[in-house]
């Protein structure tokens, strides 16, 4: 997916949860910086936000089955969120990114929203 803001704000914290690395108002402040100084930000209208956010949808969908896969392959019933090996690290690591950017989309929707609907 594209670089967004939120990949540097979300990171996976010891257990494998999401935590945020910065304050999450950094995020909102960035989003709103955005939505005043970017002219490509000024021109998106909802719709085109909307399927933005429905391509970071996939992005997670995408990367939820390869889980799943690797999951229904490994034996003994390992709980694959506990490894910390290489597919798995890399696959928690792709998965936070795009639940990140997801956040960051749905941010700017709701930005875009109020610009362009209320």
């Amino acid at each position: 997916g594209k670089m967004s803001p939120a990949r540097k704000v979300l990171q996976q914290d010891e257990s494998g949860g999401l935590e945020f690395s910065a304050p999450p108002g950094r995020l909102l402040y960035v989003v709103n910086r955005l939505g005043m100084n970017c002219p490509w930000t000024q021109s998106i209208k909802p719709l085109e936000m909307l399927e933005w956010l429905g391509s970071e949808v996939e992005e997670v969908r995408k990367e939820l089955g390869q889980i799943s896969v690797y999951g229904a392959l490994c034996s003994g019933g390992r709980n694959i969120w506990g490894e910390e090996t290489g597919d798995v690290g890399r696959m928690k690591s792709e998965l936070t990114a795009e639940l990140g950017d997801i956040l960051f989309d749905s941010l700017m929707l709701e930005m875009i929203c109020r610009r362009w609907v209320f």
